[in-house]
């Protein structure tokens, strides 16, 4: 549609796509992930408007902008001024749906508590009811809005969203893909499926390209630098991950006020863990201990941020400290196998049999994820997924269970050498269950 404004400058073009830019940009700030790259568009289109519904559009949509700002900064909300006579009259669905958003309401409407979009349009043909629809998470049959809406590239996104929980995989992503051909700086489509493949199928290149497609149209999406400072590290390439970690920690506050309180922390905390990570690889445990302790006052029952610090306090000696960081780690359950294996080392000075028990629960936990990882093979032969993606995976889990043996039976050795030096120690049935174990190990099928 810009492209079509630039070749035709047409004022009903320009129309629409003020209209679609007020919003993308009003619904996403609601949704507490609007950033300045929507902001500056906006504020280009609206140096060309001429209409008063321009005007008044512009005029609401900074209103709404510093209102969603106030409420990060306790300071008092802003009116919003524009009127009924702003409005559209020649299009009643938009004029309801700009109602909607100006006043805030509840999708559910009147004594007859029917929605006024769907009152409007109970077939839901316009783009403007789906909308509403699911922000509510009222749509169904996708497939059948995508085929009506071809062009609709948010619709194709949430499709994406729901064909991805539904583990329709390639679908998923031809929707997505096709998201971001339609609107090339896309950067959400783009985050979605670099999230993807980061979390769901541990392709980490290709979720690296989609991360920087993303930074490339806005350097300062913080989901997108999030994700590229987490898989350049999983890549071993620690100082670039530095780097982009440290661009989303130096973000302007208006930017990191756009996220809700709770979710601010949590993203924080996350950061500053792998950037905790990045400098614990690099051999600086001081920085390391910096980063964590501050990802801890944010996230402050994180197994893996927990794991980390006490490896630290254990190589500062920091015994007792350390001990209290690697039972919080393991009191809930965890898949960090060695959080048992680091109290049993620590247990090895102390008198009785905690040793037996945390080497006991760190084979265990490792036969565990094994077995895991075997099934987890087994099922991505018929995973929903393109042939090269597939074999991809399955390279990735070969490794990921290969290299995780290959650690099994070099703990289980260990483990039995410590146990065997304690000699006043009765260990029979832990020497029994390390036998069965390394049987089973024997054979990775």
């Amino acid at each position: 549609m810009e492209e079509t404004f630039r070749t035709l400058p047409d004022p009903e073009v320009l129309n629409r796509l003020l209209t679609t830019q007020f919003l993308i940009l009003t619904r996403e700030a609601e949704e507490g992930i609007y950033g300045p790259f929507q902001a500056r568009r906006l504020s280009s289109l609206c140096s060309r408007g001429t209409s008063s519904y321009h005007e008044a559009l512009c005029r609401t949509a900074q209103e709404r902008l510093q209102r969603h700002d106030s409420r990060s900064t306790g300071t008092a909300p802003i009116a919003n001024s524009i009127g009924d006579g702003d409005l559209p009259t020649e299009d009643r669905l938009l004029a309801a749906y700009v109602r909607f958003l100006l006043t805030g309401g509840h999708p559910e409407s009147g004594l007859s508590g029917q929605n006024p979009l769907d009152f409007l349009d109970p077939e839901r043909t316009s783009p403007l009811t789906l909308y509403l629809a699911w922000k509510a998470g009222r749509i169904e049959k996708t497939a059948d809005h995508v085929e009506r809406h071809p062009r609709f590239a948010e619709l194709l996104l949430y499709r994406g969203n729901r064909l991805l929980e539904e583990t329709r995989y390639t679908e998923a992503i031809q929707s997505m893909t096709e998201a971001i051909r339609l609107v090339p700086e896309y950067t959400k489509a783009m985050v979605a499926l670099g999230e993807f493949h980061l979390r769901s199928l541990h392709l980490y290149r290709r979720a690296l390209r989609y991360f920087e497609d993303a930074l490339t149209w806005d350097p300062q999406n913080i989901s997108a630098l999030f994700g590229h400072g987490v898989v350049l590290h999983l890549l071993g390439r620690h100082q670039p991950s530095q780097d982009s970690l440290d661009r989303l920690l130096e973000l302007e506050p208006a930017v990191w006020n756009s996220i809700p309180q709770e979710s601010r922390k949590s993203f924080r905390g996350r950061t500053c863990y792998w950037k905790a990570k990045n400098d614990y690889a690099a051999g600086s445990s001081a920085k390391a201990r910096e980063w964590v302790d501050r990802a801890l006052a944010d996230i402050p029952r994180s197994e893996a941020a927990l794991y980390l610090s006490g490896i630290l306090h254990l190589e500062k000696g920091e015994l007792a400290s350390a001990r209290s960081a690697f039972l919080k780690v393991v009191d809930d359950g965890t898949e960090l196998c060695d959080a048992h294996y680091q109290l049993g080392v620590l247990n090895q000075s102390r008198p009785g049999r905690d040793i037996l028990v945390n080497f006991m629960n760190n084979a265990f936990c490792r036969q565990r994820k094994l077995s895991n990882l075997t099934e987890e093979l087994s099922r991505t032969e018929d995973l929903d997924l393109d042939s090269t993606r597939k074999e991809e995976v399955l390279d990735v889990l070969r490794a990921r269970r290969e290299r995780l043996r290959e650690e099994t039976f070099a703990s289980l050795f260990n483990m039995t050498e410590r146990v065997g030096s304690i000699g006043e120690l009765d260990a029979t049935v832990f020497h029994q269950a390390m036998e069965k174990i390394w049987g089973r190990l024997s054979n990775p099928e």
